[in-house]
């Protein structure tokens, strides 16, 4: 017995088609009345006036709350190095692991 509209069933179908899921009668009816639900709370959203509220991207006020990006020396590369086994100039020498031949 289906408690639902014949589309939303149809959706719950196509959807799980997509997904390549296949549902039991009882669960895609299921899953029909919780997409009904959700669509019902969506319209009661739509119903609400929201004329006089400026839209916003964030919900906080986030405008130069960042430091500008500016590169600086770490200074960790050389303390790196220190630590490396063998170097070459800047670089860490490493076992050839490749063979060219």
């Amino acid at each position: 017995m289906t408690t639902t509209p014949a589309h939303m069933d149809d959706a719950i179908e196509h959807v799980a088609e997509l997904a390549k899921l296949k549902f039991p009668d009882d669960v895609r009816e299921h899953y029909a009345r919780k997409l009904q639900m959700i669509l019902e709370s969506m319209k009661k959203l739509n119903d609400i006036d929201v004329s006089h509220i400026t839209p916003t991207s964030h919900a906080v006020n986030a405008e130069g709350s960042l430091r500008p990006d500016e590169a600086k020396p770490s200074g960790i590369a050389d303390a790196l190095l220190q630590l490396a086994p063998e170097r070459d100039g800047p670089f860490v020498q490493v076992p050839k692991v490749i063979d060219a031949s």
